[in-house]
């Protein structure tokens, strides 16, 4: 995918223990940050979109509603494309709810938290 790998400012490179690529070994069941999973673009089918892109906001006032949901809920057809979305993104930040089911189960850090990470560009660093 030509992914950096994922930490927190002034703490190291490899310290988001949120993400697949920021964490330990031998975390298995962990998926990547929302700025890595809007990158890999999978949780956006067909009749199942689960990204919301909000780079077109750029007067105050704007804002978005609507529910945040696990990847695994995704997976599993837990997911109304009306109403849900997976990685919600703005210019450079990323938000998803990092739900510690399923394919996520083994996640160390901010486990059903909604996470938010900063990455310019796909090959970028993530910040946690």
């Amino acid at each position: 995918f030509g992914f950096h790998h994922s930490g927190i400012p002034d703490e190291g490179d490899y310290d988001d223990n949120s993400c697949m690529m920021g964490c330990c070994a031998g975390a298995q069941q962990m998926c990547f940050n929302a700025a890595k999973s809007w990158y890999t673009g999978w949780y956006s089918e067909a009749g199942k979109d689960g990204h919301e892109d909000l780079n077109h906001f750029r007067t105050p006032g704007q804002w978005w509603k609507g529910n945040l949901v696990g990847i695994d809920d995704y997976l599993n057809d837990i997911f109304d494309e009306n109403e849900h979305r997976v990685v919600v993104n703005t210019p450079a930040l990323f938000f998803m709810f990092n739900r510690a089911k399923g394919v996520n189960a083994g996640v160390k850090a901010y486990r059903n938290q909604v996470v938010v990470v900063q990455q310019w560009g796909k090959g970028g660093k993530s910040k946690f």
